[in-house]
This record gives structure tokens, sequence and C-alpha cells, in this order.
């Protein structure tokens, strides 16, 4: 019959302060943002803009890249382009290089600062170069230039009923709810930190809205068969 001994008390406190080490390990590195090999993630959606001094490269060359929580990414076309890039694609990353793929386009980007910049290696999409640089920018700082309209909260449910009477709203039925506006024409609102939605209304007065799923991307219309006012 085999015999085993007891784990001696130097072996037992080892182990325990290992255990404590590595638990105190993760906890720092869910502070700071889930890490996944190069690439930190900070926030979802997490976007990525073109950096350039050059107004006529901004205006040519593909504008942003956007990475979502569960996978999906979304590459970009200036407004020069004609080509449509439909829904989103996925990204990897193995080391320090991330690759995004979107409706049959590939760009692999090396990651650097520690997942704050990206930089094209390879790429087959129009409008994207090898050498770019894409730098991240948080939401706050994405919108910190345009003016915040206070109004009543967007909750998930107002977001609900909103849909259930969309072919009777008008401008006036989403103003009232606090609002970024982007242009005199163009309003952002957060839904619950779960979505955003935006809502815009056209030269003739027509008007549409749809909310993007911030942790996945998905993009769902309201259709708003109303003038705006």
């Amino acid at each position: 019959m085999m015999s085993f001994k007891k784990p001696s008390r130097v072996i037992i406190i080892a182990a325990a302060v290992l255990v404590v080490g590595l638990s105190a390990c993760l906890i720092i590195s869910m502070a700071n943002g889930a890490a996944i090999n190069g690439l930190v993630s900070r926030e979802t959606p997490q976007v990525y803009l073109l950096e350039s001094d050059d107004s006529k490269n901004s205006f040519e060359a593909m504008p942003s890249v956007t990475l979502f929580e569960n996978g999906s990414a979304r590459l970009s076309q200036p407004p020069i382009s004609s080509y449509a890039l439909i829904g989103n694609g996925e990204y990897s990353v193995r080391g320090d290089n991330l690759t995004v793929t979107h409706g049959g386009f590939k760009v692999t980007f090396s990651i650097s600062d520690n997942g704050s910049t990206l930089k094209i290696k390879t790429t087959n999409l129009h409008f994207s170069k090898v050498d770019a640089v894409y730098k991240y920018q948080s939401k706050s700082e994405r919108y910190s230039g345009y003016d915040t309209v206070n109004g009543e909260v967007l909750t998930e449910k107002a977001l609900r009923d909103l849909e259930k009477n969309s072919s009777s709203l008008t401008r006036a039925n989403f103003e009232r709810y606090k609002h970024i506006k982007k242009d005199p024409d163009q309003l952002i609102f957060d839904v619950d930190g779960k979505y955003t939605l935006v809502y815009r209304v056209a030269y003739d007065g027509g008007q549409s809205a749809y909310y993007e799923n911030n942790r996945t991307g998905e993009v769902s219309a309201i259709v708003l068969s109303a003038p705006a006012s």
C-alpha cells in the first residue's frame, strides 16, 4: 500500500503566496483592460482613427478601424470611394499582429504602444495604404468637440417604446433625451451603455434612425415614416 507524506509547511506557504500573486496580477490586468496578446481592450467598440496631417490623404484613405468585444470588426472607406463594405467582418490577434477581414478584404496591422497604435503591414482593401498609422481614440475624445444637450436618460426600455411607435415619431420625440449634437441634423444617443442610437434629418425633411450594439456591432434600423417636424 502506497503512503503519502503531508506537504511541508514551507510548500503550503509558497503555494499560498503564488495564488495571491497571480490573483493580484489578474485584478490589475482587469483594471487596465483585458489584454489579448499585444492588444489591450479599453472599451467596445474600440475605434482607431487615421493619423494624418494631410487633408487630401484623409479624404482619400481608409478613415477608421473598429473592433468589437465579440470579435467582430469593421473597416471603412473614405467619402471618395464608391465601394461599400456591408455589415461587419472579424479580427484576430497573434502576437503583435492584428488581422481584420471584411467582405473579402484582408488588412494586417502591427500593434504597438500597448495597443493604442496600429500600422498597416499588408492590405488588399481599396484606399488603404501600407504604413498608414491608426491611433486609438476613446468615445469621449471622439465627441469632445461637440455640444451635449441635456434631457431625459434614454434607457433600453425607452428605446423599445420608440420602436413600437416608429411610424408617428418626429424629431421632438428624440430631442427630449440627452444627446450629442454632432451637427444640426445628426444626434447621437447613449442607450444604457449597451447601444448607440444615431438620428439624422435629410435635406428634404426626411428622417432616419438606427442603433448599434456596442458589444457586437450589429445595427438595427428604426423605420420612420413621418416627416421630421
